[in-house]
């Protein structure tokens, strides 16, 4: 969630019937967004199509199937963990696997990537079959990521 500004940013180009899940895991972003900063943001989390999540985005994803059109990080600006080392995870294979099941077909993962994870993402989602020895072998270590 962060000052709110890329929710709103998605408000405003999302259709009136889209629905946007937000997970924060830090009570105090979200108070200042109802607070302080609503007014900066058009009050975006008074928004209907908004669902807020407080907790960890890594498990908001967890266990969905083909339940999001795109999932946007917005952690640590990349995968080093700054603030949250546990954050990292996200980043794995299998916090990628995740990500990937998560969303529908055609469905994006975005971040501010930085070169580790862009090699990552490319690995999970682009070339998981070339990385894993084909089809079947990647299907098996997907089965076992999860």
């Amino acid at each position: 969630l962060g000052m709110g500004f890329t929710l709103r940013a998605a408000l405003d180009a999302l259709k009136k019937e889209s629905a946007v899940v937000v997970a924060e895991l830090m009570p105090a972003v979200i108070a200042w967004n109802k607070g302080p900063l609503a007014q900066l943001t058009g009050n975006s989390l008074d928004d209907p199509r908004v669902s807020l999540i407080e907790g960890d985005v890594g498990e908001a994803i967890r266990g969905q199937a083909d339940a999001y059109d795109a999932i946007l990080l917005d952690v640590d600006n990349g995968p080093e963990g700054l603030s949250r080392p546990a954050n990292d995870a996200l980043y794995g294979d299998r916090g990628l696997v995740r990500a990937r099941n998560a969303l529908r077909a055609g469905g994006a993962l975005i971040d501010e990537i930085h070169h580790a994870a862009a090699i990552a993402v490319e690995r999970i989602f682009i070339g998981e079959a070339e990385c894993f020895g084909g089809d079947d072998a990647y299907r098996d270590v997907n089965a076992e990521l999860l």
